[in-house]
């Protein structure tokens, strides 16, 4: 059913039962003040199922309190500051309203109230989908026990105003004011304690280029995407891996015979009577051959020096990252035509995901099959944490309401997504974050094809 079709039938049958309720009170003998407000409750706790609707479902079923606390090392603290939002905030106004609906109750009242308000607006989705999420409902009943606690400090603090008078608002007891003040200090030492123990790195935001073309409103999903949230390694460089200690390892690996130099523009460079390396301060470095090597092999296909490079780096093991796709590859000849060489180009991947625009290697051949030349951009990086990262689903989501970036230059009529998989991306820091990457074909208006990719970061 539509959304705008389920609010509305809600509604009307939730209104029915509301002036139902506010009917028989009215029967009762119940003030015209007492029914205002509680009809006032009854409207908050709709607008709070309203709220929650906007929230995206759960993967998988938490039925421990506070999971992402536990793992807060996985979460960080904004995946927690978020639950905050959409579990609890959505009760704050039925809370606050819950002790001029119902005098006689307090806090701990109002919480038990908030967590079964919350089961009874997603009883249909745990019976369909099985998913349970024990904070969701906690959250929710904090929320309607802060809003209490607010309410109880607020008309305390204007008792001797004529305010709680006229608007007919009672006024709570030592008791309930003692218990509002805990409800509402626990959560401010829990949003605190949170923020503290989250004393991780910050990783600065990847910097996205934007399109100015709008995607398509037509636009079909036909890969299916996960709403599982992985966990991921965040790789960042090393200071034992860079400078000397680069240069050493380098010459080490490719040339024992070499003598390190250094100048004044933090370049490392080792020398010997066959090949060279210069290493930059960033982390790039580049080998150069101009020894003797064998001569033409006219056996060499892209095929077999692609297994020539691939086997030279799982030996020598001069980079962090693998090799991942062969992007191109060229074939250098002489004057007369005859071939000298080869240049492979290749992209890097960690944990078989692709880093993108950044770590690239170049490979130069000789048409023997000797490795002349090495060039790889960016340094080493090394897994320093793991982290939870947002589901495809919810990237998708994400990229569709105008986050993240795509690499759509032209105007299309429509689009498909067939494709979504894990990459890296560097930041400014030099840390590589994982990123959901989107596969698109689209028709323009010419009726030719257009592929192009989305891109949105995947840490929470």
């Amino acid at each position: 059913m539509p959304k705008l079709l389920l609010c509305i039938v809600v509604f009307a049958a939730y209104a029915i039962l509301v002036a139902l309720f506010a009917f028989i009170m009215k029967r009762k003998g119940a003030s015209a003040s007492k029914i205002t407000y509680v009809v006032l409750f009854l409207a908050a706790l709709f607008a709070s199922w309203l709220l929650k609707l906007h929230n995206e479902p759960a993967a998988s079923s938490q039925l421990i309190p506070f999971y992402k606390v536990a793992a807060i090392s996985d979460y960080g603290y904004k995946p927690i500051l978020n639950d905050l939002v959409s579990y609890a905030a959505p009760f704050l106004i039925a809370g606050f309203l819950f002790i001029p609906a119902f005098p006689q109750l307090g806090v701990v009242a109002s919480f038990i109230v908030g967590i079964v308000a919350s089961l009874v607006c997603n009883i249909y989705g745990i019976a369909t989908s099985g998913i349970f999420v024990t904070d969701e409902y906690i959250l929710a009943g904090l929320g309607a026990a802060v809003g209490t606690g607010l309410y109880s400090i607020v008309i305390y603090a204007l008792k001797k105003t004529s305010l709680p008078q006229k608007l007919c608002l009672p006024i709570p007891d030592k008791k309930r004011r003692t218990a509002s003040w805990i409800a509402c200090a626990s959560v401010y030492f829990f949003i605190a304690f949170v923020l503290i123990l989250d004393y991780g790195k910050t990783y600065t935001d990847l910097e996205l280029f934007r399109s100015d073309v709008p995607l398509p409103d037509d636009i079909t999903v036909s890969a299916e995407l996960s709403k599982k949230s992985e966990r991921v390694a965040i790789y960042s460089p090393s200071d034992d891996d860079a400078g000397i200690n680069l240069a050493a390892m380098l010459r080490d690996t490719l040339m024992s015979d070499g003598f390190i130099s250094y100048n004044a523009d933090d370049i490392y460079t080792i020398e010997s009577d066959t090949a060279n390396i210069v290493c930059s301060p960033d982390g790039s470095w580049q080998y150069s051959f101009y020894g003797a090597y064998d001569g033409a092999d006219a056996n060499i296909t892209k095929e077999s020096a692609d297994k020539i490079v691939r086997d030279f780096f799982a030996e020598k093991a001069l980079i962090t990252a693998q090799l991942y796709e062969l992007t191109d590859f060229i074939e250098l000849k002489d004057a007369s035509g005859a071939i000298t060489g080869y240049d492979l180009y290749y992209t890097t991947s960690y944990d078989g995901c692709p880093i993108i625009n950044s770590s690239r290697v170049v490979v130069g051949l000789s048409s023997g099959g000797t490795i002349t030349k090495i060039r790889k951009d960016g340094s080493n990086a090394y897994p320093a944490v793991y982290k939870r990262i947002i589901s495809q689903s919810s990237a998708y989501s994400k990229l569709i309401n105008g986050e993240g970036s795509y690499t759509l230059f032209t105007d299309i009529k429509q689009a498909v997504m067939y494709g979504c998989k894990l990459a890296y991306m560097v930041n400014g820091q030099g840390d590589y974050l994982p990123v959901w990457v989107f596969e698109f074909i689209g028709t323009g208006e010419d009726g030719n094809s257009v592929e192009f990719e989305g891109y949105m970061p995947a840490m929470k």
